[in-house]
């Protein structure tokens, strides 16, 4: 029996098939997020971008109802999750919260659950030392975004020079490398491990002439409120072989809580410049899957590649 580490998540080799045929795609799999009390305005964000994304998150403050049993409506619901995410903090572990009975219970149900069918999706989010219990796991020790713009050494330190304040608040703000990694375990487990290389595979610098990528939206208006939805972007290369991100233009339409809005502008070497309703900035994270920026004075808002693309939509920049 071959136990396979792959993006965080362990499955036997022998269940990838069965794991594939189980989910179509109009239902992708159920995610139980175990988590403590100390990381739930975290843990919440995550579950409105799986919800936008396609997937079932089951989430106790979303899915309880007064009067239910917390504990056996626990237990039911790993017990029918086709996995479980577990978000490690030195919050969860310094607290008397949740977490550890969550952890118990969901690793008493691997146990039950048929041969090969592991199915933990471990999230850190900090470096905290992990309980020894999940230390057979595959931890991701990623830190926030990475920007890496296309540049010369000279000209790469004279752009973290210009930038780096703003890009420390962005990184900050950004949880879309966390919230890949647990969309990339998903994704394993909806189409096998064999269909990776083909659901995600992009080469370096590559450019279509004409292509459209699906973006989740999450933001925040300058009194910090936060708030959600999807977008669309059509990228178009005006010249043959533009050098890195010059001579893309992009058109941007998205929708948030209700409201249709509209952007034009262009992809430069390590950001994109966009004008409509507000003025906006993107800078791109250096595995192509999210951008992250500002908009106006004083707002945020990241753009994270959605489960459709089929493959990282500005390009691996390494």
């Amino acid at each position: 029996m071959i136990l396979r580490h792959f993006y965080g998540i362990i499955v036997r080799g022998e269940t990838v098939s069965a794991l594939r045929a189980s989910h179509s795609e109009e239902q992708r799999p159920t995610v139980f997020l175990a988590h403590s009390h100390g990381d739930k305005a975290y843990v919440r964000e995550i579950y409105r971008l799986l919800k936008l994304d396609g997937f079932h998150p089951w989430l106790d403050e979303m899915n309880l109802v007064a009067g239910q049993n917390w504990e056996l409506e626990v237990e039911k619901a790993v017990q029918t999750a086709d996995a479980i995410a577990v978000f490690m903090s030195s919050k969860a572990l310094d607290s008397a919260g949740y977490l550890h009975k969550e952890i118990r219970i969901a690793l008493d149900v691997a146990e039950r659950l048929p041969e090969g069918a592991i199915k933990v999706i471990p999230i850190r989010l900090d470096r905290h030392e992990v309980p020894r219990k999940l230390q057979h796991l595959h931890w991701s020790n990623s830190d926030r975004i990475r920007f890496n713009p296309r540049l010369s050494k000279a000209g790469a330190i004279e752009w973290y020079e210009k930038w780096d304040d703003k890009l420390s608040i962005l990184r900050k703000f950004s949880i879309g490398d966390r919230y890949l990694q647990l969309q990339q375990a998903l994704i394993v487990l909806d189409h096998g491990l064999e269909s990776w290389s083909q659901h995600r595979v992009d080469e370096p610098g590559r450019d279509s002439a004409d292509r459209s990528v699906e973006f989740l939206v999450r933001g925040q208006h300058k009194d910090s409120n936060r708030y959600y939805g999807r977008a669309s972007m059509r990228i178009v290369t005006e010249t043959e072989h533009p050098p890195f991100g010059s001579g893309r233009k992009v058109t941007l339409n998205s929708s948030i809580e209700g409201a249709d809005y509209r952007y034009g502008g262009s992809i430069w070497d390590s950001s994109i410049d966009l004008d409509g309703e507000h003025k906006v900035r993107y800078w791109i994270g250096s595995t192509g899957d999210l951008a992250v920026g500002t908009w106006d004075s004083g707002g945020l808002e990241e753009l994270i590649s959605a489960h459709a693309n089929d493959a990282p939509p500005f390009g691996r920049w390494y």
